[in-house]
């Protein structure tokens, strides 16, 4: 074996290793790095709307790309919204936050669902913009302050079923923490789609490079054999179930979403030395 594909196959061993999902009774928000995956549903006319804590963290979602499969029609919460809702007038979205700086996990970066391209999203997001997706906690420290019936996490992973009563803990609340951009953080694209349309998940974090304000934005996916870069993608479906494509079960480890693009070009290179 090759030095080059040596060090590729042990950079891909390293990066498959993370930490597994936490069970908890509260949303994780990213106050303290590592915020959890959550999904947010609402109606943009009835005002009413669905929030689902995953249970999933960052840190173990980039090990282990998936496990956002869920059928929500067990859920009464779910149930009560879709009682109230209408199909046509219904968007979503899945983010999760980690605003504390520093290396990853802990390292300042969100996630974020779209329709848009990575390309489109780069062009007009600036590190000023992510920095200040950090009021997003806010949002989640709404849903967490819910209380009575309504509460998100009287159960380990809950949901809830909210209002625009609720104020900032209805994700569609006008001037709000969360809406289809992070509480207008999110600059010319949005984070939301209709029911059975399929999104991409991004991440988002500040560029460290010098005199460079955009901000650094990857893109959900994996490296397959030939070295492509295959894409993953979500869907909530107007039918209840939330699907993930996009990562085969083998033979390529699902961490490698975190390096996308990155992965590839060391693919290339790897090729051409050992040419």
């Amino acid at each position: 074996m090759g030095m080059n594909k040596f060090k590729l196959k042990a950079l891909v061993a390293a990066i498959a290793l993370g930490a597994t999902a936490q069970a908890n009774a509260i949303l994780i928000d990213g106050s303290t790095g590592d915020g959890e995956l959550f999904l947010s549903v609402w109606d943009t006319v009835a005002k009413v709307g669905y929030v689902k804590d995953t249970g999933i963290t960052m840190s173990a979602y980039a090990a282990s790309v998936g496990g956002l499969n869920f059928n929500l029609n067990t859920d009464a919460n779910w149930n009560t919204f879709k009682a109230a809702s209408t199909t046509g007038n219904t968007v979503w979205n899945i983010g999760a936050l980690d605003s504390t700086g520093g290396t990853a996990p802990g390292g300042q970066h969100y996630l974020a669902t779209s329709t848009n391209t990575a390309a489109q999203i780069r062009q007009t997001q600036t590190n000023t913009q992510v920095v200040g997706m950090a009021g997003s906690n806010s949002y989640v420290s709404a849903l967490n302050s819910l209380g009575g019936t309504s509460t998100i996490f009287s159960a380990t992973n809950g949901s809830a079923y909210v209002t625009a009563a609720d104020g900032f803990a209805f994700p569609g609340t006008a001037g709000g923490y969360w809406d289809n951009n992070f509480g207008t953080k999110a600059q010319g694209w949005t984070t939301t789609a209709g029911l059975d349309i399929a999104m991409n998940l991004y991440q988002l974090t500040p560029s460290t490079s010098l005199g460079i304000n955009k901000a650094t934005v990857t893109q959900c996916g994996y490296a397959d054999i030939s070295g492509v870069f295959q894409a993953c993608s979500f869907t909530l479906t107007s039918a209840g179930t939330t699907t993930f494509t996009g990562v085969p079960a083998v033979p390529v480890p699902a961490a490698l979403w975190l390096l996308g693009s990155a992965l590839v070009g060391l693919v290339g290179v790897a090729r051409r030395k050992v040419a």
